[in-house]
């Protein structure tokens, strides 16, 4: 499928992590760290993914740019300001780094529907995931005035934009995982590490036609 030049893939990894108890990002899930497969991901869709972190050491492994915020200490929100500040894009799909069952087929069906939207996310479940969704550069006045005024809640902003919100979409990718787990405390990885080993457990063999030995 053709990647898409006019959306920039967006990560935000500046979170401090702090009831994880260590760095969200850096979680290990099939051998490689949820930032890589969320990475990986973005990557099958658009042309340009990049990093919102001030921590620009610990991801140069992944090999994408990275820019700190802008607005120093003041949450997601400045995470989203730097994204499409730094987006050579008019829509940034962002992604918090703490999702790693994000497929494609969860971020076409939100990009396809965006419309006129200065922002589109998904009601996961019976919860709002404001952290994994498109947002667009018109969304920057609004998000400046907001960060400029110590005003840090995203939900808050999201209220000052015309944001739409799309119900759960059909996902089968990951076995109905939903697509907007999120990971925030030990108790959620641990879910996340059994839901990946029962995926390991079911997942189709691939059938391999045996070599005919030649005789003689």
């Amino acid at each position: 499928m053709h990647k898409r030049a006019n959306i920039t893939g967006a990560i935000l990894a500046g979170g401090k992590s702090s009831r994880m108890g260590r760095d969200k990002a850096l979680l290990d899930l099939d051998g490689a760290p949820f930032i890589e497969h969320i990475t990986n991901t973005l990557k099958t869709v658009f042309e340009r993914v990049i990093i919102i972190s001030d921590h620009a050491k610990q991801y140069e492994f992944l090999k994408l740019p990275i820019y700190k915020d802008r607005y120093k200490d003041c949450g997601p929100l400045a995470g989203i300001q730097t994204a499409l500040t730094e987006a050579d894009s008019n829509a940034v799909f962002i992604s918090s780094c703490d999702i790693p069952f994000l497929s494609p087929t969860f971020i076409h069906y939100v990009i396809a529907r965006e419309r006129h939207n200065d922002v589109t996310l998904v009601l996961g479940g019976n919860s709002l995931e404001p952290l994994c969704g498109l947002y667009k550069k018109s969304c920057l006045p609004v998000i400046e005035k907001q960060l400029q005024q110590g005003r840090y809640s995203v939900r808050a902003c999201l209220k000052k934009l015309h944001t739409r919100i799309l119900s759960q979409p059909l996902d089968t990718q990951h076995n109905h995982v939903h697509p907007l787990m999120n990971i925030n405390i030990p108790r959620d990885y641990e879910q996340c590490m059994s839901i990946a080993l029962e995926q390991r457990r079911t997942k189709p063999i691939p059938y391999r036609k045996k070599q005919e030995e030649s005789t003689t």
